[in-house]
């Protein structure tokens, strides 16, 4: 984005939602598609509220268990929800679908295979 508006761009931040009931009903939309599969949910501690889940560091594979307070779990869930409207960019590039470069690609293998 830099190099194609090189004398920069705008972000439109937009303020946080205030109304309880619409945040409640925008958070729940997501809710069938978490950001963190139920499966890496090790534990929930009721009688100290936290919460210990796990995950696979990319730099070198190694296994992380974390353990957090349950509201400190929550803000680190609800930062990945979009804002409303937001488009999200699914596939980019060769993935990307409905282009029209994709009549002068060529096949790599013949298409009875």
């Amino acid at each position: 984005m830099y190099r194609v508006h090189d004398k920069g761009f705008y972000v439109y931040a937009k303020p946080t939602l205030t109304n309880p009931k619409k945040v409640t009903e925008y958070i729940g939309r997501y809710l069938g598609k978490p950001v963190i599969a139920t499966k890496r949910i090790d534990r929930y501690d009721t009688e100290n509220d936290t919460v210990t889940f796990h995950y696979n560091r990319h730099e070198d594979d190694g296994y992380v268990e974390v353990t957090i307070p349950t509201m400190e779990f929550i803000e680190r869930l609800i930062q990945h929800i979009p804002e409303k409207n937001f488009k999200m960019i699914w596939y980019y590039g060769l993935y990307a679908r409905h282009r029209a470069i994709d009549q002068k690609l060529y096949r790599v293998r013949s298409a009875e295979k």
